[in-house]
């Protein structure tokens, strides 16, 4: 059995420093990539999946409609019979650091 998997890591550089976007992890409370499965009919455009999860997390705060990103894939399995295959997406964004702490804020 499969199961599809998207995660989406917006990016900002500041210089040639990259910042990446993490939420934190409600029940062990580490900081991760938003990560999500997808539904039924988003197995065959995992983009829309990792957009839908990436605006979910946040709450709304991030919603990216256009702009540049690039994606790999991997599979990971979970157990004999249970393979996760996941979609990764990087967005690139260009988010300004008063941006980001306004953002912030609204959590």
């Amino acid at each position: 059995m499969k199961k599809y998997k998207a995660i989406a890591i917006p990016v900002t550089f500041e210089g040639d420093r990259p910042r990446f976007l993490t939420v934190r992890d409600r029940r062990f409370k580490d900081w991760i990539f938003v990560t999500g499965g997808c539904r039924r009919r988003e197995i065959y455009n995992p983009l829309r999946c990792a957009l839908r999860e990436l605006e979910e997390e946040t709450r709304g705060v991030v919603s990216l409609k256009r702009g540049e990103y690039t994606e790999f894939n991997f599979i990971h399995k979970e157990s004999p019979t249970v393979e996760l295959v996941y979609n990764v997406y990087v967005f690139f964004v260009d988010y300004k650091r008063t941006d980001q702490f306004n953002m912030i804020k609204k959590f």
